[in-house]
């Protein structure tokens, strides 16, 4: 927190960033590996479905298998827990700081989305997939917005209200 809270505002957008990234890239990995151990699973109960045979070795093999995916997909599932905990923690210095931080960082992170994206050919099909990451993107925001929220009413016990400032960058996301 510290850390994070030291940087200035053009290091604290390159550190949102990079997070997002983060979380975009355990997010893939994470439903790769939940695919997979999905595929172990339904080969492991193959093996015990009436009229199959029940070879040892392969339901062994395939218990394995299940173990190390499920291992690998805890370590995502933890990895991906902490950036998302990261990135809440960077979006609380924005909150928090003097200035209106955290709407340019939300702001320039837009003109980037859609400077990347004005210009190519969209079908439909792009676009609703597009849209949809969107909506779970805004979704992810507001969640960690509203925890931030929670945390600064609960850390002022005397003052249930949030303050103007607060309350300006809550209405602005």
């Amino acid at each position: 927190y510290h850390y994070i809270r030291g940087q200035e505002v053009l290091k604290l957008y390159v550190v949102f960033n990079v997070l997002e990234i983060f979380d975009k890239i355990c997010s893939s990995f994470g439903a790769d590996t939940f695919e997979a151990m999905s595929g172990t699973v339904s080969s492991l109960t193959a093996h015990f479905k009436p009229g199959a045979e029940k070879n040892r070795k392969a339901i062994m093999a395939d218990t394995f298998c299940l173990v190390g995916d499920y291992t690998i997909a805890a370590g995502v599932v933890l990895l991906q827990s902490m950036v998302i905990l990261c990135e809440a923690i960077t979006l609380n210095v924005a909150v928090n700081s003097a200035s209106n931080t955290l709407l340019a960082m939300l702001i320039s992170n837009n003109f980037v989305e859609i400077k990347g994206s004005v210009f190519k050919k969209m079908d439909v099909n792009k676009l609703f997939v597009m849209t949809c990451q969107d909506m779970v993107e805004r979704f992810h925001i507001f969640t960690c917005i509203l925890f931030i929220a929670v945390e600064n009413i609960l850390h002022r016990p005397d003052d249930l209200r949030l303050d103007a400032h607060l309350a300006v960058q809550l209405a602005s996301i």
